[in-house]
């Protein structure tokens, strides 16, 4: 019983099953037919708005070249009218740095007269320069070897005035030797004299102060005078001479000492009296 209930069950649930197959079939195939309708109908529309796109981009296109070929016609235009302006312009340029070159190329030959002209101008000069730069250089050394002359002109006068002075000085020791000698033995002969007369020994010889004194008073009245006379002398000398007059023709022409002419010659220049250039003595007057 059971078993049979069981073969009913199955057999009803089979039945089932196949009405479920058969409506999920038919329902399927509806929904497929449906899906093929939508599909056809997307198609369609598809093919409509891809027709009507295709129009549209035809239409734009054609639009598009339309411009390109007006843009095309105006950049050729434009591009033939820039490259008639470069082709003005390098020609403009050409004729400038034709005639730039032409101005270089004159202002080159110029320049190489000028630097000719120059240099011709300058060697004329560095030649003059030179000789009057050895002309100058003859005249120093000229200058040079007379004031060598000079100076041992004035070391030989120094000399010579040294020489003198040491020889008068030796003369008025020996003359002053002489005179002392001479008046000690007449003061020693006068006082022997006297003591002689009295009875009385004959003291240590000692100079005579009185002598001495008078002596000197004598030559200090006398020195002077003959100074002076000395001085009078040399100024006229200088005067007659106005060409100048050395210390050596002053010695010859008054027969006095060197040394002597030379202390009163220093003492007028520095009175204001001479003038003195290199070795030779001019009035005081002179210009």
């Amino acid at each position: 019983m059971s078993r049979a209930s069981d073969v009913r069950s199955l057999t009803q649930n089979i039945a089932q099953a196949h009405d479920h197959r058969a409506q999920a079939q038919e329902e399927s195939t509806k929904r497929v037919a449906e899906i093929g309708n939508e599909t056809a109908a997307l198609l369609r529309n598809f093919d409509k708005a891809h027709s009507q796109m295709g129009a549209r981009l035809k239409a734009q296109l054609a639009k598009e070249k339309q411009d390109l070929e007006r843009a095309e016609m105006a950049r050729k235009k434009v591009c033939q009218a820039d490259a008639k302006q470069r082709a003005a312009e390098a020609k403009k340029r050409a004729e400038e740095v034709d005639e730039i070159r032409g101005e270089a190329i004159a202002l080159l030959l110029s320049f190489n007269e000028a630097r000719s002209e120059m240099s011709t101008q300058l060697k004329a000069q560095l030649a003059k320069e030179k000789q009057q730069i050895a002309m100058a250089e003859m005249e120093r050394k000229k200058a040079s070897q007379a004031e060598a002359r000079e100076r041992a002109a004035e070391a030989k006068e120094r000399a010579d005035e040294v020489i003198s002075i040491r020889s008068e000085a030796r003369d008025l020791v020996e003359s002053f030797g002489r005179d002392s000698a001479e008046t000690a033995a007449a003061w020693r002969d006068l006082v022997a004299s006297m003591q002689a007369k009295r009875g009385v020994a004959a003291p240590r010889p000692v100079k005579p102060p009185v002598a001495a004194a008078a002596e000197e008073e004598m030559s200090a009245q006398a020195v002077p005078q003959d100074k002076q006379k000395l001085e009078n002398r040399i100024l006229d000398l200088i005067v007659e001479h106005a060409e100048g007059m050395k210390l050596a023709e002053m010695t010859e022409a008054t027969g006095e000492a060197r040394v002597k002419l030379g202390n009163i010659t220093r003492m007028l220049l520095d009175a204001g009296k001479i003038k003195k250039e290199g070795l030779l003595y001019f009035p005081a007057g002179r210009p």
